[in-house]
């Protein structure tokens, strides 16, 4: 019986990843200072306002996984590099 091994990561290909992962940290937060920046206090007190209740009239479902790692499944498991703990 043949038992499969999952291919090693290429270092390279990995620290290339961390750095991209990195630098959209950067750009996210720099947007997201301009878009708070521009708005009066009135506009950020509002925005917040209506996350916060959007957070808790429709608060996350922690005992299924996100609909984007349901998304990922597929590819992952094609790449036969990741299994998952539980079929959805």
């Amino acid at each position: 019986m043949k038992v499969k091994t999952q291919t090693p990561l290429c270092e390279s290909d990995v620290k290339r990843w961390l750095a991209g992962q990195r630098e959209a940290a950067k750009l996210i937060e720099r947007e997201r200072t301009e878009s708070l920046l521009s708005r009066s206090s009135d506009q950020a007190w509002e925005m917040y306002l209506s996350l916060l209740d959007s957070r808790l009239t429709n608060p996350p479902d922690i005992t299924e996984p996100s609909h984007i790692l349901i998304a990922m499944r597929p590819r992952t498991q094609a790449s036969n590099h990741w299994t998952p703990l539980r079929q959805p």
